[in-house]
């Protein structure tokens, strides 16, 4: 078994997918029966960038900011897999009905298991697209977030834990019937049946921007201080400032600066475990030497940061800016880094082996010794072929 931190009471919408409204992708008009993937993008979006969801139990109207984001990001979950849902729309007579069942399964080599597998096992949840049944057609699918899954020595045996947003704070069940050609999603309604379903790893994060998150927090302002050798773990830092504050050697694990300024500010050798960098400044911030496994820096701009020897092995850095910026001697093994720009950037003898570089950019990078051995370099830019 394995299970991402993502959590449905705490990281779902508190309202269902009610919207009424039917999406058109160009000339193709896809019916997921209201705003599936837009509140499946959107939730995830809240839980990588550290915010917090929006908890109010009611639909938001339409028109409203949240309403309106919802609605740009089921835009962009259907245009992100267009392609997706097109092959698996012309079935006449179900002839493709069995071949697209198995795509599904976990002994299928390569196949859409695979990719959930991949995702799931690197604490990252993986929108799924479900596939009504039936011989093709634009009606009636659905999406919904994979969060954990567990196998057993039959394929029958497998078990994909999602996120549905039809079903506010509940986790769901799906799972494969080999005898009926059906996935059977387990809700608080009952089983709903799917012919099929695919994971969307085209899925980039966004940082929610709802009006102002930060104008009703009552946030520090420790700019130019000295806070070096101090300890502030698990500390709320969210859209704080601090401007060339000194927090040289400090422990800072698990402390959230989402959406704090801390452009110019030292991290000197600090220890900035599983800390929340989301959304941030930190131009030309300095984190030589510093601990960042497993920390967050989702969309943060680190435009000419300093990470001379840092380690940030498993980190998440999706969607950062990180033009300029100095990576010398880096550990960034098993960092995902999807999406990111590293133009110009200094990553001489860095490590970034079985990294994810999926689509991000390296144009005018320096990588003289670094080591790539097994990263992921789909659709990357910028680095030797």
């Amino acid at each position: 078994m394995s299970r991402t931190t993502f959590n449905p009471v705490n990281h779902g919408f508190s309202f269902a997918n009610t919207f009424q409204n039917h999406r058109f992708v160009g000339p193709i008009q896809i019916s997921m029966g209201g705003r599936c993937g837009g509140m499946v993008y959107a939730a995830l979006d809240f839980y990588l960038s550290g915010l917090p969801i929006p908890n109010d139990p009611t639909l938001p109207p339409e028109g409203s900011t949240l309403s309106t984001y919802i609605s740009e990001r089921q835009d962009k979950s259907l245009t992100n897999t267009l392609d997706l849902w097109i092959e698996r729309m012309f079935n006449p007579f179900g002839w493709r009905t069995s071949e697209f069942f198995h795509w599904g399964l976990p002994s299928q080599a390569n196949g859409q298991f695979t990719r959930l597998k991949s995702s799931i096992d690197l604490n990252k949840p993986v929108p799924l697209g479900l596939f009504a049944p039936g011989d093709g057609g634009f009606a009636g699918h659905h999406q919904v977030l994979a969060i954990g899954y567990e196998t057993g020595s039959r394929d029958e045996d497998l078990r994909i834990f999602v996120y549905d947003p039809n079903y506010p704070g509940v986790e769901c069940v799906l799972q494969p019937d080999p005898m009926r050609v059906r996935y059977c999603e387990t809700s608080p309604e009952g089983i709903h049946e799917w012919l099929t379903y695919f994971a969307d790893l085209n899925y980039r994060p966004r940082v929610p921007n709802l009006s102002n998150p930060c104008a009703e927090m009552h946030f520090r302002d420790w700019s130019g201080q000295n806070h070096s050798g101090r300890n502030y773990s698990q500390q709320d830092f969210r859209c704080s400032k601090f401007v060339a504050t000194n927090f040289t050697g400090s422990t800072m694990m698990q402390a959230d600066f989402s959406r704090a300024n801390a452009e110019r500010a030292s991290f000197y050798g600090a220890n900035l475990r599983n800390s929340n960098f989301s959304g941030a400044n930190l131009r030309k911030t300095v984190f030589y030497g510093s601990d960042l496994k497993q920390a967050s820096l989702v969309a943060a701009d680190a435009t000419q940061g300093n990470f001379v020897g840092a380690d940030l092995q498993t980190a998440t850095l999706d969607g950062g800016i990180f033009d300029s910026a100095d990576f010398q001697g880096a550990n960034l093994a098993n960092t995902k880094l999807q999406g990111a720009m590293l133009r110009n950037a200094n990553l001489h003898g860095a490590d970034l082996r079985n990294a994810n570089l999926d689509d991000a950019d390296f144009t005018g990078a320096i990588l003289h010794g670094a080591d790539l051995g097994g990263a992921s370099r789909n659709r990357t830019r910028g680095l030797p072929s």
